[in-house]
């Protein structure tokens, strides 16, 4: 394992948050915790991201919220296999990806911090 590296604490959602990203496609995943500094998603399938350049993502309070973020840029930081609730890898295809993000202007960093203001 690395060192964390995490410069602030990461809040957990208690109720679903969505996020999607481009990877051949759109991929739809839950938000497992956010930040001002970055965000991580769970979500199923193959790994797909390349840990080098940039992406945009989107998230939404849930599935039938207007409250979104589009185009986030972000640069993904890994994608590992997700860890079962007993805190072992679960084997199966749940995946976790975390993001730092980019170049932010003033408006979208203010709707990320209402974000995280929603987690709290």
């Amino acid at each position: 394992m690395t060192e964390e590296r995490r410069r602030l604490p990461r809040l957990h959602p208690s109720k679903d948050m969505i996020m999607t990203f481009d990877c051949k496609g759109p991929i739809l995943g839950r938000i497992h915790n956010i930040s001002t500094l970055g965000v991580c998603m769970e979500y199923f399938g193959a790994p797909c991201i390349a840990l080098e350049g940039e992406t945009t993502v989107k998230i939404a309070n849930d599935l039938q919220s207007d409250i979104v973020v589009e185009g986030l840029p972000c640069r993904p930081v890994y994608d590992i296999p997700a860890l079962s609730s007993e805190a072992t890898f679960s084997g199966g295809p749940m995946r976790q990806c975390g993001f730092e993000y980019g170049q932010l202007s003033p408006a979208v960093r203010e709707a990320i911090r209402w974000f995280v203001a929603l987690v709290k």
